[in-house]
């Protein structure tokens, strides 16, 4: 994820780790790997709901993390934290990193200032960042998803669906790119939170995780397909002549060897059923979501950051 000072990630980070780690969303939670990292994002959270926001992030950092559905764990996953200050186009090497992150990564996650981006007032070096991403995501030929996340949307008070259009009009060419591109998605997610409650924060990682979930979908199914022919192959084969053949021998019998195809992919098989599962429930969830019914709601709120 990628957003510069002041457009509150840090914040919406924290948010989405407490919401989903805590009561989870539509079923799903989130689970820190590392103890350190939990203990720290906890406290973090506990500050937040006190109205204390945390301090930018000052480096580019790594969270693990693993999925969870109806408490079970069914997907692992790698958070990367990007301050976009440290994302120069004259610093190589930060492009580079940039770039094979998007690479390696299922999607990124990109956070705009409501206000500033309603306002067509996004600052210089937030134009050029955009401008590296964009020239990234016409490289990139897989599925990727790209997560448009407008935070502090509480403050556009008299926001109404027909300024969606000047609203993401600043994005423009980025958006251009991702429309042009057969393998990339976009969702713009308009979130917010404070001390008087938190709007939408889970859903940009949850739709990253749809994302990762479905690449991986795709591939376990094309391995489980092979391993279960494999095991056709050995059920196909044995008989009272490969018994024989076997006592003979002394080499296992297809029987055996289908036995022991079995007892390997069956659990697979039932992981993969999982994700599946799960996998319908949450694209059923983001589809139905309305992301801006709750703002109507709210009320302009004054922030500390």
């Amino acid at each position: 994820m990628i957003g510069n000072k002041e457009t509150g990630k840090t914040t919406s980070m924290i948010s989405a780790y407490g919401v989903l780690s805590k009561n989870g969303v539509s079923g799903f939670k989130i689970k820190a790997l590392n103890e350190s990292d939990k203990s720290e994002l906890d406290s973090l959270f506990i500050n937040l709901k006190r109205g204390e926001y945390p301090l930018a992030t000052a480096k580019r950092s790594t969270y693990f993390f693993d999925l969870l559905y109806k408490d079970s764990p069914i997907h692992r996953f790698e958070w990367k934290d990007f301050n976009g200050g440290i994302i120069n186009e004259k610093n190589i090497e930060s492009v580079q990193v940039l770039k094979e992150d998007m690479q390696e990564s299922s999607g990124i996650m990109l956070f705009f200032d409501a206000e500033k981006l309603y306002n067509n007032s996004i600052d210089t070096k937030v134009r050029r960042i955009l401008h590296i991403i964009s020239q990234n995501l016409v490289s990139i030929e897989r599925v990727f998803y790209v997560a448009i996340v407008i935070t502090k949307f509480d403050l556009l008070t008299d926001f109404q669906r027909h300024d969606i259009d000047t609203l993401l009009s600043p994005l423009k060419p980025l958006i251009c790119n991702i429309q042009n591109s057969e393998y990339v998605y976009s969702l713009w997610i308009p979130t917010s939170c404070t001390a008087n409650g938190m709007i939408n924060v889970g859903i940009p990682i949850l739709y990253m995780l749809h994302g990762s979930m479905s690449t991986y979908c795709d591939d376990k199914y094309a391995e489980l397909v092979d391993e279960i022919q494999k095991y056709q192959n050995y059920v196909d084969n044995s008989g009272f002549f490969d018994d024989i053949v076997s006592f003979f021998s002394d080499e296992k019998t297809y029987r055996q060897l289908a036995q022991e195809k079995y007892n390997q992919v069956q659990p697979q098989i039932e992981y993969y059923n999982n994700v599946i599962e799960a996998l319908k429930h949450l694209q059923k969830y983001i589809e139905d979501v309305d992301l801006l019914k709750d703002f109507f709601k709210t009320k302009k709120i004054k922030y500390n950051f």
